[in-house]
């Protein structure tokens, strides 16, 4: 799980790392937390994608949203925004944030925003990877296809490559109701949020992969296809 912190305050984007890691002290080993001061961030820089984005938005200038809002866009990452004045908080919500942090009462918001992470975990909207010997926790959102491949799943990510040992009937039927997930060949299930390119028989996704379309599935592939962009069209009306 990879967490940015983007504040002006260096001091307490410190508090806040140090508290998220011992909130998050059973992942230790698969979490890393960094600090950029807002001054210092560019987002065209940026090397590798981030599951949470804690960011400060300044109460003149609401400056962070539009950065947020790009966050959400490339990566699907999970935006708490941390404010001073509670006056911003209408504006913050037109990007939907997963949640708010206000500075003034910390120890409550923050209390409030671990039980709704772990809730999160619980329900799915992250996937705990089970594998002997490793521990992972995975954005279903993120999830751009999954590949059975001899005993076990890779789960190709925004974010690198998991495992997995569930059969691929399994793990479908876990994350199907999570995002707009398909299964179009008996080796592949795909996230239709990140098709590329519909060939007669493959699929592109973003980041080149070619994925073959079996015939048995061809028509259910179809069929999700047209739902997933309805409810697009629908969601933008």
């Amino acid at each position: 799980m990879k967490i940015l912190i983007i504040d002006r305050d260096f001091w307490f984007a410190s508090r806040l790392k140090s508290d998220l890691g011992k909130a998050l002290s059973a992942l230790s080993d698969q979490t890393t937390i960094d600090i950029v001061q807002n001054s210092h961030f560019s987002f065209a820089n940026l090397n590798k994608p981030y599951q949470f984005i804690f960011i400060y938005i300044d109460q003149y200038t609401l400056k962070g949203i539009a950065l947020a809002q790009k966050f959400k866009e490339k990566y699907h990452s999970q935006i708490i925004f941390l404010i001073e004045d509670t006056n911003v908080i209408f504006d913050c919500f037109v990007i939907q944030p997963y949640f708010l942090i206000r500075k003034q009462a910390y120890l409550k918001d923050f209390k409030m925003f671990m039980e709704l992470f772990d809730k999160m975990i619980t329900s799915m909207d992250f996937l705990m990877l089970r594998k002997p010997g490793i521990k992972a926790i995975v954005n279903v959102s993120q999830i751009m296809y999954i590949e059975a491949n001899q005993h076990q799943l890779e789960i190709k990510t925004t974010d690198g490559i998991y495992v997995d040992s569930r059969l691929l009937k399994n793990m479908l039927s876990q994350i199907e109701k999570k995002g707009a997930f398909v299964q179009i060949h008996r080796s592949y299930v795909i996230n239709l949020a990140f098709i590329k390119i519909i060939y007669r028989s493959e699929i592109e996704m973003v980041n080149q992969k070619l994925l073959p379309i079996g015939k048995k599935y061809e028509k259910q592939f179809n069929l999700a296809l047209e739902n997933y962009l309805n409810e697009r069209k629908e969601r933008r009306h």
